[in-house]
Order: structure tokens, then C-alpha cells, then sequence
């Protein structure tokens, strides 16, 4: 019976000090000193003969905390012990202690030396309370009355434990034990007093199975011993003269006269006995253990007083295991035996093998594993009775235990194994089994299923309503959502699956929006159903959820045959179909346009509904919007035949005539291409890898294709291009031919590598510089170059001149310039009139998949349909399927190496990020501005949506970026300096030191002013870039080759790229930026073909601050587009709101 002292400091101990706690009050070790209204002090034996004093101050329960303290070791460490529960345990039972406040209470310490007792305490009545108590729902030990200190620590040391089964201890020898140390000098009163005994009779267990209690009485002989038992009538009423305060306890916690059980009945024979109440369980076995007066006998024959009194084993409950392992050739072994596991385990959580578990605390929880020959008796209401103590049982294992009593260890075909498994996993209460690890099976969550919704006209109905059923589709196993079974049989891949409740969980919520209900019908049977209206939405939306929906009885239609076919035209492929539903045709516009729309149903001509199969939604999405309609069909350009093949590829059913194949194989043979030799006036010797490329060039311009070669960083792409342009020029040409001259668009920042990489590789070719100012002048030179090097902002001004003009090759370097297809650059480039077009990249792919389709409208126009990539990949850029068949069909298009792949040689690059912790005014200014931020995004994210609050968030979290950084970014005037610089100064010293050369990288020029003035009173000689350079190369250069100029401040959007600097093996990132890709480019700058030593990358980040959200969000969001070409998504574009609160916490 727990009181207002345990129950209200209940969750301060952990669950294993509370049992512990509960051991040690029955084991006599505990006194109760001296117990007054104000608090009460305690003393508590140790194992080793030491003294614990323990202390409670009562009065301080009106602030929330119980003031008390015990000078044991564990309270010591910070943890509330067994011996301060067994004193609370103790004072609840003994004493009414009052308490102020209400509500839980923690446990803080207080000082024993100062504690206040004051007047003594009132001590409750010996009566215990008939009702179930706060600790019968949580399962804590007996409510019973403690005997005095010295009868308690005789019982302890009498009372056998479960290892010590040879002790043979008569219960007439220890009543005899028990009344000499309680009574030394007994008065004749006390002597002739009757003690109660309680027993199991097994003779019982064959009219009942339920356990039922007898109860003996035994009387003192004229020299103090004990006589014989004589049984009594159990009526509470008739034995309240004969009972102490624990007998009284015992009746309390039971149920009197052998209550009427309607499932069984209640023969005569044993309506004189106690019967356990099922919930309180453990505290009736602690009360009844704890007496020592309570044993069990075979029979009525057998005299009680030679049954010594049993034990309780307190540890959790038992449970059936089947242990499954090898056996002779082709067998296996079924043993069961008991475990025991937590309480809150279920049915199926035990599967590991091994030796036999050894319990945590081995003085109060026996072994782990047991054999069923051990049992005595079980109990359907979970009690298990053995030779010397009595247990818990999981009360569901109880008939199966019976079973497998009478079954024994039994031998399995091991082919009939996963039969076996599968059948047990699905029974009503499946019991759990451990397999062997060398049976080679396995257990994982399964993958997530999908959800069938089953739709049927119900027999008698009006035909308003459809009778629903769901089930979860686990591969090729249906579970109906009502089944209990946990666990089902992977027998192709011979593996145990949990059923994935999270996934199915999700699964439902899509349900929700629906209005089903419940119908009875016959004797307590019942369905959902819904009325039929909902069907169509139905459909829709579960769809597009991982569900399927089958439905009979209405008038949809449903899909027959579909057949594809392509035939091949001078300059196109057109894509014709025959479609059935049920004997009416439809043409594959018409299907592909009601896919488009988002349709899940076509209009029939005969007026009805066709009802689309998810099969062929799925299979015919990216054939949706990807050509042009003609007639009855859909046309595709010939540069689109790859794709077209690859959309088809998906298809069943599909009759490709001989030009289509043709021409599909010649395009799909690209791999056989062989290394082209370096053109003869080339300066220098190309890497084979260059050669390829140079091959390759000449594989899409035999076909009369645009490509994108999208080579890393560092490994010579320019080259590359040069020397195909070096092979232009000396070429033979035809009869007819002009030579025609070819334009290379660059950034800005890249003019003068290009022009120096030229005259470096490819000195015959005529370069044209055809930039700035004075461009104009040069206009008529065009025609007579053979390279002209623009940037894209002259090409977008000069486009209506450039237009006109014929090019042999335009070629475009870092063509992520012209991601955005709606920009005047990306128009302008389209606008050029070249026979071949090449792209350069290293990241094609920066922000989404759109980049991709902008970057082909260039190169081939018309090649990925028109507007946007999502019809090629179904509207989910994370669809794996489309990514995969998009890759496919351009993969011959795009060329892409990394270094790991052709330079073997280049040193190893490491990647590291160096934390830095903020000063407390750095982290003041730091905090009002998040502060303030956050509180003004969130009402304008309320007022305006995160769509369109992405400017003001861009402002905030660029501040709040600068305020890492330093806080000389925010506040000019301040003289707060930022923790960053303080950290790359103190790494640069040792740097430096060893004669190192570092190149420093931010997207804020301002910081690197910061960082120039500290290197400068550092006196350390730098070089400095940023967009407003005029000497890019001079800079480069005096970096690359003076000794005593080992630092190079550069501009993260200006040095990004195009910048050889392999002088540097040392590369550090001041701020994080939104695009990996980009920070990747830089560190690539010294981490590239001519490098000889090991590059380190730094980046570093401020802690506490929204740069380590930014790394984490990167490292969340890194998921776009490996399928087609490495790259990462622009976290900027994808913010959430969750993201956006993340950022802000």
C-alpha cells in the first residue's frame, strides 16, 4: 500500500533502485530511529557491516523538492538510492507523516548534522486499506507490515533463494526461529496465540487451474513447539481473531471464499481457500514470500510442515522462448525453455543467441534462462510456481507453455523452418524464439509497405455505399491491417521482417480525410464502408500516397491492351499507340493529355470512365510533354531518339521498326570510341583521359550533337576544347567549305586564362580577344579568327550583332551561367547560330534539375521537351526510377571524370572543419540579433507565407552570417573582434612556420579587409583577389612562384574558379556558403592536376550560430542529382519553414 511519501517521489528513483529498495526493507537492515512531524532519521545496514544514516526533511515538500540525504556511496554519486526508498517505503506504512504542497517531488540533498525531528509522529492504525493502492498499477512489492529489526534479519538470512535448492527448512523449525527472536521471554498469552500458514495445493490445480490459497492454522504444544497445521475455512470474518498485522495484509490483498469464476466454476472442494487478485499479483507473492510462512505441497497427503517456505523471485516476469538451432543433417532442434526479459517487451523482441544472460544485479535476479522441467506449477493469471521460489509469467504463454510441456524438444525438417516461423509469427499470440546465428536468418525492419484499400459493392445494398477493407501490402504478403501478428516469413530472401509500424502509421494518415464509418451487421460483425461518391478521390489521392485502389461494381472501365509503336520519318520518330479500355480505344495524346492534367481517369467516348492503372501512369509520365503531337501520335526530333529510346525502355508491349533500332544502336555504341591522337601543332602531351574527350568531340559531332563536358575541376577542360579546335583548323575542307570560326563565352575573370592557355597549348590558332570597350573595333576580325573569347555579359549586349554571324563550334565555360532559362545571358546563348555547341561544367547540376534542362536547350535544343524537367522525372527530382532512366538517355551527352578516376597520382586532399567559440560580446551581439530576426520573421512568414518572405530571410540570415563572422560586419565602429580571425591567425602561424603556402576564401570582401589589416601588422606579405581585380594573372603568378608570398586573400564568387594555384596546400574557408559545390570549386583550386603535395581544406565555423545549422542542413539536403551528374542542391532554394525555424533557434 503506497502512501503520499512513495507515490509522490515515485519517479525521482529509477526503476532498478525502487526494486532494490523494496528487497532491502523486507531484508531487516533499515531502522527507523526516530520519526517526528517536522522529519525523521533512519540508519540502514551495508553488505560489508558498514552504517548508512539517512535523513528526510519533511517541511521542504512545500517547495517541490523532498529535502534528504544518505551518506551510501550511490546517493553520493547524485543518484537516489534503494536504502532512502525503503525509508520512505517504511515511513508511509508505519507512520502518517504530514505533508504540504501536492503534486510530484524531486529529491534534493540536505544536511543530516542540522535536520529538525521535532514532535514525534502519530503511527497509522495496523489496519491495512482493502483497495487497490497507487502501487498495484505500477507493479512495486508488498504493501505487508514490518516485522521487528531482528525477526526481519532472521528471515533474511533463513529464507532460501532460488540457487540454494538442497536447503532443506521445515516451516515448523522456522516459526520456532521466528518467536524465540521476537519473544524471548513470551508470555502465556502470546504463546498459546494460533499462527496462520498459507500453501498451494497442487492437488487443486486438477479441478482449477487458477491458483487458490489454503490456509493452516498451528498451535504451541505445552513446551513451545508447533504442532501439526490443521486447515481452516478461508472467511476473512472467522480468521480476524486468529491474524496479526501481516495475515491481515495477506487476506487484504486477496480475494476471500474462493470468488466465483465464470469460466471455470468453483467446485466445492476449494471454495475454503483465497484466490489471487490478477493485478495485484506482485504485492500478495512479496507479502505472502516475505512471511515465511508460505510453501507447497504434491497432494493432501503430504503433511505441510515438511514444505519449506518459498521465496519470491522479484525480477521480471517470465516468458516462453522457443530456442531454435542446428540439429543432425538437414534438422533443426525446437527447445523451449523460459526467459525473461523487461516487462514491456512484447511478444517478439528476444532474438538473440548465446550463452545464458547473466542479470544485471545477481543478487536479486536469478539467471536469465531456464528449462520447463524446472516449473512446479503454472497459473493462467501469470504465476510460476519452481522447487523453492515463486515467479511472474507472462500470462498469454500460459497455454503455450502447456503445449510445448507436453510436446517436449522436438526436431524440424530445416526446409520447414520458414513454414514453421511464418505460422507461428501469425498466430493469435505468437510466442517468442531465438535463432541460432549459424541458421544464417536474419531479422530487419521491413521495407515500407503498400497500402491496398479493397472496394466492393456488399451484397444487399442499395449500391450508395462500398464496403472497405485495408490491408498492407508487404511484397508479395498481404496483412490486413487488423491482424496482430508483429512479424512475417521473407522466405525468398529467408529473413524475419517486423511489420514497419511507422510506414504504415504514415500510410493511414492520407485515410483520415475521408468520411468512413462503422457498420454492424448479424451477430457483433462489422465493416467500413463509404458512400460511393468518394470513389473518385479516392483514387486520386491514395495513389498518390503508396496505395493501391481496386474497386468492382461501378462503371468505370478498366484498361485492356496498350501497344506502343515507333516508325521513323526523315528527321523525326513518331510514337503511336493502341490503348483499350474494355473494347473502347483511345489515342495516346488524348492519354498522355489527361496524365498531364493529373488525371487518374479518361473520358471514354462512349461517355463512360476509364479507369488509368497506376502501372501506366507510372509508365507513360515521362513520355508526357517530351514531344509534340501530330495527328494521332507523338513526334520526337531525331537528337531526342536516345531519350525517346530510354522513355521506352520502361515499356511493355513496344514495336521499334528497323530505322528507329538503327539508328539507336549506332548512338548507343559511343563506348567503342578509340583515343583520337592530339593535334600535330599542339603544344605539349594530352593525358589519355584528354584524348578521350577529344574523341568524344567527335563522336557527337558525327551525329550532329551538342554535348557537356562536365570533367572536375583541375583536369584540363580547356585544353581539351583547344585542342579540338586546333584539329578544326587543320582539318581538310570540302569542297564548298568555308572555314568558319568558333566562340568561346566565359566569365569575365576567365578572359586572360583562356587567351594564355591558347597561346600556351595552341599558338597557331588566331585568337580573338573580344571584350571591353574598344570591342567594337575588332567586329570585322571575326570571321578571320579562328577562337573569339566573349563573356557572357558582352554576349547578351552584342547578341543582335553576334546572332548573324556563322560559327563553327560556340562553346560555353562554367555554362551554369545559364541555369536560369528565363536570364538575358541563357536567351542570348540560344540565339547563337553554330553548327556544333559545347558546354563546360564541372557542376551542370547546382541548384535542380532545371539547370540540367536549361544547359540542353542549349546544346540540343528541343531535346528534353519544352519548359520544364519535371515530366522527365514524374514531379519528384528524388524519384530514383526517372533519375536512372534519365541518366540513361544522356549519358552519350555528357562526359564526366574525376580525378580519383584519372589521376591516380594527385596527393590526397583532407577536408576538415575548425571550431571556433565566440567571445561573450561577440555572442551578446550575436544573440539580439537572432532575437530580433526571429521575432520579425515570424510575422512576416504569418503575413506574407515562406515563399514570399524569402527576401527578408535572405537579409536575416546574411546578418546573422556576418555576425559569425565578425562583428565588425554588423557594427564598423565596434572593436569587438570576431573569433574566426583570432583562428585562422593562430593556425596560419604554425603554417607558416613550416614554409607552407594557404589560400584564404570568403564571400565577404569585407571580412578579408579584416583579415588584410591583422596579416599586415602580422607583417606577413600576401596577395589579394576579389571581383574589382584588374592583375588577376599578375597576382596569380607572384603567388605561384615567389617564395616569401605564402598567403593569397581571394573572393570566394571572384577566385572561385579558373585560378591555378597549386603553389598552396593549405586552403581555408571563412564562411560556409549555401552551395557545397561551390566551396568544392574552391578547395579545387590548389587540389588539382600539378599538385605534388597533400592539400588540407579548412572550414571554419562559429559554434552556437546559424553557420552550424547551414552545415547541417547541407549535409540533410545533399540528395538531387548523383544519378545524372555529382552535384549538390543550392540549400537557399529548398528552405522549409522547418528548415527556417531550425536556423533561428
Amino acid at each position: 500500500m503506497e502512501s503520499l511519501l512513495a507515490q509522490r517521489t515515485h519517479d525521482a528513483f529509477s526503476p532498478g533502485d525502487r526494486r532494490r529498495g523494496e528487497a532491502y526493507r523486507h531484508s531487516g537492515n533499515l531502522a527507523l530511529e526516530q520519526v517526528g512531524l517536522y522529519g525523521a532519521w533512519a540508519t540502514a545496514s551495508g553488505s560489508n557491516g558498514e552504517t548508512y544514516e539517512l535523513g528526510i526533511d519533511f517541511r521542504s515538500a512545500e517547495t517541490g523538492y523532498l529535502e534528504a540525504s544518505c551518506d551510501c556511496a550511490r546517493f553520493s554519486d547524485g543518484i537516489n538510492c534503494k536504502h532512502l526508498w525503503a525509508m520512505l517505503r517504511e515511513l508511509d506504512l508505519q507512520f502518517e507523516v504530514p505533508l504540504l504542497g501536492e503534486g510530484s517531488l524531486d529529491i534534493d540533498w540536505c544536511e543530516i548534522e542540522t535536520l529538525e525531528i521535532g514532535p514525534p509522529a502519530n503511527r497509522r492504525s495496523s489496519q491495512p486499506s482493502r483497495g487497490r493502492t497507487a502501487s498495484a498499477s505500477r507493479g512495486d512489492s508488498n504493501q505487508s507490515n514490518t516485522p521487528t529489526l531482528a525477526a526481519n534479519k532472521l528471515i533474511h538470512q533463513l529464507t532460501p533463494r532460488p540457487q540454494a535448492r538442497n536447503t532443506r527448512l521445515t516451516w515448523k523449525s522456522l516459526m520456532n526461529s521466528i518467536q524465540a527472536v521476537e519473544s524471548p521471554q513470551p508470555s502465556a498469552a502470546v504463546t498459546q496465540r494460533p499462527h496462520l500458514q498459507y500453501a498451494l495445493c497442487l492437488a487443486d490445480l486438477e479441478l482449477d487451474p487458477f491458483f487458490r490459497l489454503r490456509v493452516y492454522m498451528s498451535h504451541r504444544n505445552s513446551i513451545g513447539e508447533w504442532g501439526a497445521p490443521v486447515r481452516l475455512d478461508a472467511n476473512k470474518q472467522s480468521m480476524s481473531n486468529l491474524c496479526d498485522d501481516t495475515d491481515r495484509r495477506i487476506l487484504a490483498l486477496m480475494e476471500a471464499d474462493g470468488a466465483y469464476d465464470p469460466r471455470y466454476g468453483n467446485p466445492p472442494q476449494i471454495l475454503n481457500t483465497l484466490a489471487f487478485r490478477p493485478q495485484l499479483l506482485r504485492d500478495t507473492l512479496t507479502s505472502l514470500c516475505a512471511s515465511g510462512r508460505f510453501g507447497w505441497m504434491a497432494a493432501d497427503r503430504r503433511p505441510l510442515h515438511e514444505n519449506r517456505p518459498i521465496a519470491f523471485d522479484a525480477g521480471p516476469a517470465w516468458r516462453l522462448d522457443l530456442h531454435i538451432h542446428p540439429a543432425e543433417e538437414g534438422q533443426v532442434n525446437l527447445s523451449p525453455r523460459l526467459i525473461r526479459a523487461p516487462d514491456a517487451a512484447t511478444a517478439q523482441e528476444a532474438r538473440v543467441a548465446g550463452p545464458q544472460a547473466e542479470a544485471k544485479d545477481n543478487e536479486e535476479t536469478p539467471a536469465a534462462i531456464c528449462d520447463l522441467d524446472q516449473l512446479v506449477a503454472i497459473c493462467p493469471t501469470g504465476i510460476a510456481l519452481f522447487q523453492d521460489r515463486i515467479s511472474l509469467l507472462r500470462a498469454e504463454d500460459y497455454e503455450w507453455i502447456k503445449i510445448w510441456q507436453q510436446q517436449g524438444e522436438t526436431c524440424l525438417p530445416a526446409e520447414n523452418l520458414g513454414g514453421f516461423l511464418a505460422r507461428l509469427m501469425q498466430s493469435d499470440s505468437p510466442v517468442s524464439f531465438t535463432l541460432d546465428p549459424s541458421l544464417g536468418i536474419v531479422e530487419e525492419i521491413a521495407a515500407p509497405p503498400r497500402g491496398k484499400l479493397k472496394l466492393a459493392t456488399p451484397a444487399h445494398s442499395t449500391g450508395l455505399e462500398l464496403s472497405a477493407t485495408i490491408s498492407m501490402q508487404y511484397g508479395e504478403q498481404e496483412i490486413l491491417l487488423t491482424d496482430t501478428s508483429t512479424h512475417l516469413w521473407d522466405e525468398s530472401q529467408r529473413k524475419i521482417l517486423s511489420r514497419n509500424r511507422e510506414a504504415e502509421s504514415q500510410l493511414l494518415i492520407p485515410l483520415q480525410k475521408f468520411p468512413f464509418r462503422d457498420y454492424t451487421y448479424g451477430y457483433q460483425q462489422s465493416e467500413m464502408r463509404i458512400n460511393h461518391q468518394w470513389l473518385g478521390e479516392l483514387v486520386r489521392d491514395l495513389n498518390d500516397h503508396h496505395w493501391d485502389v481496386l474497386a468492382d461494381g461501378l462503371r468505370y472501365r478498366s484498361a485492356g491492351s496498350f501497344d506502343l509503336q515507333v516508325t521513323s520519318g526523315q528527321d523525326w520518330f513518331d510514337l503511336e499507340a493502341n490503348i483499350d479500355f474494355d473494347g473502347v480505344q483511345v489515342t495516346l495524346p488524348e492519354l498522355l493529355s489527361a496524365i498531364k492534367r493529373g488525371d487518374r481517369y479518361i473520358r471514354l467516348g462512349d461517355g463512360t470512365q476509364g479507369l488509368c492503372p497506376e502501372e501506366w501512369l507510372k509508365r507513360l509520365q515521362g513520355l508526357s510533354g517530351t514531344g509534340e503531337v501530330s495527328g494521332n501520335s507523338v513526334r520526337y526530333r531525331r537528337n531526342q531518339g536516345l531519350l525517346l529510346d530510354a522513355l521506352l525502355q520502361e515499356q511493355e508491349n513496344v514495336i521499334r521498326d528497323r530505322g528507329f533500332t538503327t539508328w539507336c544502336n549506332k548512338l548507343n555504341d559511343f563506348k567503342g570510341i578509340q583515343p583520337a591522337k592530339q593535334p600535330r601543332s599542339f603544344q605539349g602531351d594530352m593525358r589519355d583521359y584528354q584524348k578521350d574527350g577529344l574523341a568524344w568531340f567527335g563522336f557527337l559531332r558525327k551525329f550532329g550533337f551538342g554535348g557537356c563536358l562536365a570533367d572536375d575541376m583541375g583536369l584540363g577542360k580547356t585544353i581539351q576544347v583547344l585542342a579540338l579546335l586546333l584539329t578544326r583548323r587543320q582539318r581538310r575542307l570540302k569542297e564548298g567549305e568555308t572555314r568558319k570560326p568558333s566562340i568561346v563565352v566565359v566569365p569575365k575573370s576567365l578572359v586572360f586564362n583562356w587567351i594564355s592557355e591558347a597561346a600556351k597549348f595552341a599558338p597557331k590558332l588566331k585568337v580573338l580577344d573580344y571584350t571591353g570597350l574598344d570591342r567594337a573595333q575588332h567586329a570585322d576580325s571575326i570571321l578571320d579568327a579562328d577562337l573569339v573569347v566573349t563573356t557572357y555579359g558582352t554576349l547578351r549586349n552584342d547578341i543582335p550583332r553576334l546572332r548573324d554571324l556563322e560559327f563553327d563550334y560556340a562553346i560555353l565555360d562554367e555554362a551554369q551561367a545559364i541555369k536560369n532559362p528565363a536570364a538575358q545571358a541563357t536567351k542570348a546563348a540560344r540565339l547563337l547560330n553554330a553548327e556544333h555547341r559545347i558546354a563546360m561544367s564541372g557542376t551542370p547540376i547546382e541548384n535542380q534539375l532545371g539547370d540540367l534542362w536549361s544547359l540542353f536547350d542549349f546544346i540540343n535544343p528541343g531535346m528534353l521537351g519544352h519548359g520544364k524537367m519535371g515530366n522527365l522525372t514524374a514531379g519528384r527530382e528524388g524519384n530514383g526510377d526517372r533519375l536512372q532512366l534519365l541518366s540513361k538517355a544522356l549519358k552519350p551527352f555528357i562526359l564526366r571524370r574525376t580525378k580519383e578516376q584519372v589521376l591516380s597520382e594527385l596527393p590526397e586532399k583532407t577536408e576538415q572543419t575548425l571550431y571556433c567559440e565566440m567571445s561573450a560580446q561577440q555572442r551578446k551581439l550575436y544573440g539580439e540579433l537572432r532575437d530580433h530576426y526571429r521575432t520579425h520573421l515570424s510575422s512576416k512568414v504569418q503575413e506574407l507565407g515562406i515563399k514570399r518572405s524569402k527576401i527578408h530571410v535572405l537579409e536575416a540570415l546574411l546578418r546573422l552570417r556576418q555576425a559569425a563572422c565578425d562583428p565588425r560586419l554588423i557594427h564598423p565602429k565596434k572593436s569587438v573582434q570576431g573569433a574566426k580571425i583570432h583562428t585562422l591567425v593562430e593556425h596560419l602561424t604554425e603554417v607558416l612556420q613550416e614554409n607552407h603556402k594557404a589560400i584564404v576564401f570568403s564571400q565577404f570582401t569585407s571580412l578579408l579587409a579584416l583579415v588584410k589589416k591583422e596579416f599586415d601588422a602580422q607583417g606577413w606579405k600576401y596577395e589579394y583577389l576579389d571581383g574589382k581585380t584588374t592583375r588577376r594573372q599578375a597576382c596569380v603568378e607572384r603567388f605561384q612562384e615567389q617564395a616569401d608570398c605564402q598567403l593569397f586573400l581571394i573572393s570566394l564568387k571572384a577566385g572561385g574558379h579558373g585560378l591555378n594555384l597549386t603553389a598552396a596546400d593549405y586552403v581555408y574557408i571563412l564562411d560556409p556558403w549555401w552551395n557545397p559545390a561551390v566551396e568544392a570549386q574552391a578547395i579545387d583550386r590548389a587540389h588539382r592536376m600539378g599538385q605534388v603535395k597533400p592539400v588540407m581544406a579548412y572550414r571554419i565555423i562559429c559554434r552556437e550560430t546559424v553557420e552550424e545549422k547551414i552545415v547541417d542542413l547541407q549535409k540533410s539536403k545533399r540528395d538531387l542529382a548523383d544519378a545524372i551528374i555529382s552535384a549538390d542542391k543550392s540549400l537557399i532554394s529548398q528552405l522549409s519553414l522547418e528548415d527556417l525555424q531550425a536556423l533561428f533557434a
